[in-house]
């Protein structure tokens, strides 16, 4: 399973957005508001969350590249882009990349230590 969620790239008051959302099979999406919906202060930014999930790491990533590729937002810039450029990124592919803190409070926006095995889940979003 892949999950990650679409926000807006800079935080704005009371915004209108338009959205088309992508589906398939192996394809979840939890809106937190409607098309044509007003994201308002008092809440969370965030448009929507996206999962993906498939037999095999690659096949979850596979779907999350194209429902990334479905997902059309007008009036607000988003993180979309960056999260098609993450899910092309080969080190994420792989299951390297660690979001965890070092010491000062710095995220580790490097490779982590291989495990053995990569890891089936990744989530992405603020």
């Amino acid at each position: 399973m892949i999950q990650l969620n679409a926000c807006p790239l800079r935080p704005l008051y009371n915004f209108h957005f338009y959205h088309a959302l992508p589906g398939g099979f192996g394809v979840r999406v939890d809106a937190g508001v409607e098309q044509g919906g007003e994201v308002q202060i008092h809440y969370d930014p965030m448009i929507a969350k996206l999962i993906t999930w498939g037999r095999t790491r690659e096949e979850a990533l596979r779907r999350m590249r194209r429902a990334l590729d479905e997902y059309d937002v007008a009036g607000v810039p988003t993180t979309i882009p960056f999260c098609r450029f993450v899910m092309t990124h080969e080190a994420f592919r792989r299951g390297y990349l660690s979001t965890h803190r070092r010491a000062g409070g710095r995220s580790a926006a490097g490779p982590a230590e291989p495990s053995p095995a990569p890891r089936t889940t990744a989530l992405l979003g603020t």
